[in-house]
């Protein structure tokens, strides 16, 4: 191994610090965004029941005019994806996109929606968005769609960290590559 000078072990300490400092940033940050999640997600399933409240007792007087009033105040949220209600056969009845009322879901999620006794929480990965599902008895099920990146917004701290760690490695092996190159 190369003579390293005094100099440069103390460069190379604070390097190595500086590495284990943006890791330690890094794996802070995301806990801090999965319990984010988390939160939004509790918050997401207490909305979902609330509405799925409102819609069963509107569709119950017959006033489906009240539920669109409703979805399409929805509709402009930046995190709502989609809010629908599909009957028991997997038809959309009421929908945030009224292009898409009608239309027959057959999808895996939306198997699992019509099949759930209670309410049902379905992260849907491709789509980066959370499902909450809502029975609403013999009307069908409420599917609100919630999109996972307003539960992530301001996920600088993970740039910040790669940065931190990138700069910390590059400073604590400079030395050494300077030592090796003196050989």
């Amino acid at each position: 191994m190369p003579f390293i000078p005094a100099g440069n072990s103390r460069r190379m300490a604070a390097g190595l610090v500086l590495a284990m400092l943006g890791l330690a940033s890094l794996y802070c940050g995301f806990e801090a965004e999965q319990a984010s999640v988390r939160a939004r997600t509790r918050t997401w399933v207490m909305e979902t029941e609330e509405i799925g409240a409102f819609v069963k007792s509107a569709l119950a007087r017959g006033n489906d005019l009240l539920v669109v009033e409703r979805f399409s105040r929805l509709a402009r949220r930046d995190d709502v994806a989609y809010v629908l209600v599909m009957d028991s056969t997997g038809k959309a009845r009421l929908h945030t996109d009224v292009s898409q009322i009608g239309k027959l879901y057959t999808s895996d999620y939306a198997k699992r929606a019509l099949g759930a006794g209670d309410t049902l929480v379905q992260p849907v990965p491709s789509q980066g968005l959370v499902e909450v599902d809502s029975p609403l008895g013999g009307a069908g099920v409420l599917r609100a769609g919630f999109m996972v990146s307003a539960a992530t917004a301001g996920s600088g701290w993970m740039w910040a960290g790669i940065c931190l760690a990138l700069a910390g490695l590059i400073l604590s092996f400079l030395p050494a590559l300077r030592a090796a190159d003196k050989l």
